[in-house]
C-alpha cells in the first residue's frame, strides 16, 4: 500500500490516507491489510475496519494468500464491503493453519459456511 499510493504507514490513519491515495487514482474498491490488526476497505462511498480477532496459529505461511483469495471471491460474488471483509477475516479465523496449496473450492466452502 506504501509503494503504490506513496503514503508512509506508521499508524492508522496513515491506511486511511494510503487508501484514499489509492481511490484518487480510479480504483473502485481498496483493502488494506495489518495483520493482526485487522483490514481495512474503501469505496467511494464509504470505508470500515474490520478486526481480525486474534488466532493461535501454528504456521501461518500461506495466511497473505488465503486474505486475498477470499477478498476476490467475495468481491467476484459480488459482495458489498462489509461482506468482502469479513469473508476476508474469516478466511483467517476460521482454520488453526492456512495450508498455501488449498483449493479456491475449499477455502470458498470454508468461509460460505461461516458467513
Amino acid at each position: 500500500a506504501e509503494l503504490l499510493s506513496g503514503v508512509p504507514i506508521r499508524e492508522k490513519a496513515d491506511v486511511e490516507k494510503a487508501a484514499q491515495a489509492l481511490l484518487d487514482t480510479g480504483l473502485r474498491r481498496v483493502f488494506i491489510s495489518l495483520g493482526s490488526e485487522g483490514c481495512y476497505g474503501a469505496t467511494h462511498s464509504g470505508a470500515m475496519w474490520m478486526p481480525n480477532f486474534p488466532v493461535n496459529m501454528v504456521n501461518t505461511t500461506g495466511c497473505g494468500d488465503a486474505f486475498m483469495a477470499a477478498i476476490v471471491w467475495a468481491y467476484l460474488e459480488g459482495t458489498d464491503l462489509e461482506g468482502t471483509l469479513r469473508a476476508s477475516s474469516l478466511a483467517i479465523e476460521t482454520t488453526q493453519t492456512i495450508n498455501p496449496a488449498m483449493s479456491a473450492t475449499a477455502l470458498k466452502e470454508r468461509i460460505a459456511q461461516n458467513l
